[in-house]
């Protein structure tokens, strides 16, 4: 899996997570009271990808609110040898 996330509150931490379709993405079901904040911390690792991984790479990492909509954070990355 080349994209990874994690999200943080505080001291505390979940994940990190991987990528739709290669494994299981487990649900966290964290409420997070109005005012409060997370951070989703996101990365890439191009070496997934060998050789062929050079170039532009565009990730999307999406938190999914209770609701049930999804806010996409995107990431490009320009990998050069």
């Amino acid at each position: 899996m080349c994209t990874s996330a994690t999200l943080v509150q505080g001291e505390t931490q979940w994940g990190p997570f991987g990528m739709q379709g290669h494994g299981s993405v487990p649900e966290i079901n964290r409420i997070v009271p109005p005012g409060a904040s997370v951070t989703v911390n996101a990365e890439f690792d191009p070496k997934a990808h060998g050789p062929a991984g050079l170039g532009r790479a565009d990730r999307v990492v999406s938190v999914v609110m209770g609701s049930g909509t999804p806010v996409s954070l995107r990431l490009t990355a320009y990998v050069t040898p």
